[in-house]
């Protein structure tokens, strides 16, 4: 069930978010404030520096990248709970207004509200059926 994934935080990316390096205080003072020492090492520093902030937006990246994986089996684990086809745009445009009146506090508020709002999907299912029942029933008319 989707609540007893949601309490025991199966949604929740495993990593913790990463943290963005500091600037060293080196780099930040202009020239005319640099020690003869500092200038010797300002390369070293900013080489350093750059490295970590590199590896800081790959970290950032595959965090962000798991995260949306977490929310995209969300979106379908909720589907799937409530009998909802996820690859309809219907579909999307519920949970789409199921997310921002929920998820300021948090999933389980996403799934509670996604579940009101499946009356909708009930009969949006029920009318796309009864189109498709007419619209071959005019097709087979329309060969005779």
């Amino acid at each position: 069930m989707i609540y007893d994934k949601i309490n025991e935080g199966y949604y929740k990316p495993k990593k913790t978010y990463p943290e963005k390096p500091k600037k060293p205080e080196i780099l930040k003072k202009t020239a005319d404030k640099l020690t003869l020492e500092e200038i010797q090492q300002i390369l070293d520093w900013q080489i350093t520096y750059e490295e970590q902030t590199r590896f800081y937006h790959d970290a950032k990246r595959l965090y962000q990248e798991s995260q949306k994986s977490l929310m995209d089996e969300f979106y379908r684990d909720l589907c799937e709970e409530y009998g909802v086809e996820h690859d309809t745009k219907f579909a999307m445009i519920l949970y789409g207004i199921a997310w921002e009146r929920g998820h300021s506090h948090g999933l389980y508020d996403v799934a509670s509200v996604f579940n009101d709002l499946t009356p909708l999907w009930d009969e949006y299912d029920r009318l796309r059926k009864e189109n498709d029942r007419l619209y071959k029933m005019c097709e087979t008319m329309a060969t005779k």
